[in-house]
């Protein structure tokens, strides 16, 4: 991790458990996310893209701790958000958002790629200020 990384994300697991059998035990897991390594940097934004089911979406509702993840490391700012409680996941999640993209949008490279993009809306909202000033 440098000073310039925004969000950090460590070998993210997130583990459903499948019920079943004597007493409804777990007999199985699912495993939605497996692995996953990400770096964001200060003032960029993440786009993922991929076949349906196939974790998308439980990446970020991990990352904001939506969904606990089974393992894994997260860091926002270089500060361990795993270890953050209810009052202070409420105000990371001011500063993060998902955003999903209308799935009957054309494809196009302009950005109508099904996809689910996390970003930081601190940073972005420089940008906003910087574009109403010089416009």
């Amino acid at each position: 991790m440098d000073n310039h990384d925004l969000l950090v994300v460590k070998n993210l697991k997130k583990y459903f458990p499948v019920s079943g059998g004597f007493l409804g035990k777990t007999t199985a897991y699912i495993k939605a996310v497996n692995g996953v390594d990400l770096v964001i940097k200060k003032g960029e934004t993440l786009g993922l893209v991929g076949e349906s089911g196939c974790g998308k979406t439980t990446i970020g509702r991990c990352i904001l701790r939506l969904e606990e993840p089974t393992e894994g490391q997260l860091f926002f700012e270089g500060k361990d958000i795993m270890t953050y409680d209810r009052t202070r996941l409420r105000q990371l999640r001011r500063d993060m958002q998902i955003i999903f993209q209308d799935p009957y949008s054309p494809l196009t490279l302009e950005g109508g790629w099904a996809r689910l993009s996390v970003k930081v809306s601190r940073y972005m909202e420089c940008l906003r200020h910087r574009s109403a000033r010089s416009g």
